[in-house]
């Protein structure tokens, strides 16, 4: 992920770069990897309101060229012998207008309030959801899906017990459980 954030950040605005062409870089990237077999689902690269669509996905039809401003959101994964990934994040390109910089700090804000929380024994992950929805719902703001997920091994990268839903949930998270923050 690292590789590619320094590619797009070199030739964004300098080249033709599409929704397409970031899946396609993520897969190349990934593919020079040691002990890499595969993507864990497709790439998910949404830019300007694709962005807000869940579960987006690409097409030439629907496609958008990036420019150097707006903001893009990424959800990207790879199966490697030791481990399956999932990432999921904003990324800001030069300028970006003032509602786009509120909603880019309410995720921000979310994403850190749960990734810094320690929790006590017995907690689940409805119990956590809610911290991650604070910052937005002080502004009457909420999203549709789940805060995160657990992570499968070369099967479906959402695998449970394990997630962070406002869904009911009795699964105690446990130590060594691993769950995103999406």
């Amino acid at each position: 992920m690292v590789k590619f954030l320094l590619w797009l950040e070199k030739n964004i605005g300098r080249q033709e770069i599409s929704e397409i062409t970031v899946s396609e870089k993520l897969k190349e990237l990934r593919s020079r990897q040691p002990d890499n077999i595969g993507i864990s689902f497709e790439t998910i690269a949404g830019y300007k309101d694709h962005g807000a669509m869940m579960h987006y996905f690409a097409t030439e039809e629907s496609k958008y060229m990036l420019e150097d401003k707006g903001m893009m959101v990424l959800d990207s994964g790879g199966q490697y012998l030791n481990g399956t990934t999932d990432i999921t994040r904003t990324i800001v390109f030069n300028e970006i207008n003032e509602e786009e910089r509120t909603d880019f700090t309410l995720v921000l804000k979310a994403h850190i309030a749960l990734a810094s929380t320690k929790f006590l024994y017995g907690a689940t992950g409805s119990n956590l959801d809610v911290l991650a929805r604070k910052p937005l719902w002080e502004l009457g703001l909420d999203y549709k899906c789940g805060t995160g997920h657990g992570v499968g091994y070369c099967l479906s990268v959402h695998e449970g017990p394990q997630s962070l839903s406002p869904r009911p949930n009795n699964v105690k998270l446990e130590r060594g459980m691993i769950v995103t923050i999406e």
